[in-house]
């Protein structure tokens, strides 16, 4: 075997490794994908909304109409804000 030949069976054979490793790449990133989205969906179902509702609070949220963290009102002297009690 000359030095062309054997450097074709090399090349051929790296790409055969490196064709395997793609592939497993592939169904490691299916398998992180699915995870996601089960992860997703248990934080989705927590909430109990109906989907109807999950578009319109998302919907909402991305336009900015309902703000990601409430706003509470400065708190007034003497006053807990969070009981009501001065």
């Amino acid at each position: 075997m000359n030095k062309l030949e054997r450097y074709r069976a090399l090349q051929q054979k790296k790409r055969a490794k490196l064709e395997k490793a793609q592939q497993d790449m592939n169904q490691i990133d299916q398998l992180v994908q699915e995870e996601e989205n089960t992860q997703i969906l248990a934080v989705v179902r927590s909430y109990a909304m109906t989907p109807e509702e999950l578009a319109v609070f998302l919907r909402d949220q991305h336009t900015g109409a309902v703000p990601l963290v409430p706003e509470y009102p400065k708190e007034q002297e003497g006053i807990d804000n969070e009981t009501g009690n001065p």
